[in-house]
């Protein structure tokens, strides 16, 4: 059995067990330990459940893996298989912007499903929600969601137009990045204005090490219900 396939038997059991009144969403997210704002999306196909979150509820509801082989495929199930033109991509835990330390870290537990042609190509994707942030205010907006390509090759060749993830003064930061004389990286602002520009030395830092992503999608982040 695939994994892919051993998280849909899950769901399916677990929409059963909701169904016939054995579990709450709020008591599994209570004997979990996963917010119940994530188990409500994942129950209604919204996020996928990533492997120590599927792993952590079995171990609370004592099933096996030979448990969820035997479970009867329910019709739930089927539904989640239908969709195929969609890829969950992670979800870094917190927000880009003033006060996420670089690297940044993934979620254990929350990812994102975007068309898969939009991931097809992209190196190590993962999406994040925006930070309140003075620099982009007015152009992007707090809790806007990104989705991030960290391709070296993306991440060398700036372009005037691209939006990138660079890390300022140890922070995760969203802007528009040029190469600058003297061993400098000019950073500016969305609107791209002079007064906005900042030019930060590498000091014998790659080029890698300053430009963390660069985004290849924004838009509105719609919280589940």
């Amino acid at each position: 059995m695939y994994f892919e396939l051993l998280q849909k038997r899950l769901l399916a059991a677990l929409q059963d067990r909701l169904r016939n009144g054995e579990l709450t969403e709020r008591r599994l997210a209570q004997i979990t330990g996963i917010s119940q704002p994530h188990i409500h999306n994942v129950l209604n196909g919204n996020r996928v459940l990533s492997l120590r979150a599927t792993d952590q509820i079995m171990k609370r509801l004592k099933l096996t893996v030979s448990d969820i082989c035997n479970l009867r495929q329910t019709g739930a199930c089927c539904t989640h298989c239908a969709a195929g033109s969609s890829t969950h991509v992670p979800l870094v835990e917190g927000k880009l912007g003033p006060g996420l330390k670089v690297p940044f870290q993934l979620s254990p537990v929350e990812s994102f499903p975007f068309p898969t042609s939009l991931v097809t190509g992209l190196h190590l994707p993962v999406a994040a929600r925006l930070a309140l942030d003075p620099a982009i205010e007015g152009f992007f907006q707090e809790n806007d969601l990104a989705l991030l390509d960290q391709s070296p090759s993306r991440r060398l060749k700036l372009r005037p137009d691209g939006f990138y993830v660079v890390c300022l003064r140890g922070e995760a930061v969203v802007r528009r990045a040029y190469p600058a004389e003297g061993d400098r990286l000019l950073l500016t602002s969305p609107s791209g204005g002079p007064a906005a520009a900042e030019a930060v030395p590498l000091a014998g830092r790659r080029l890698l090490d300053v430009v963390v992503a660069e985004i290849v999608w924004l838009g509105r982040f719609l919280k589940g219900g």
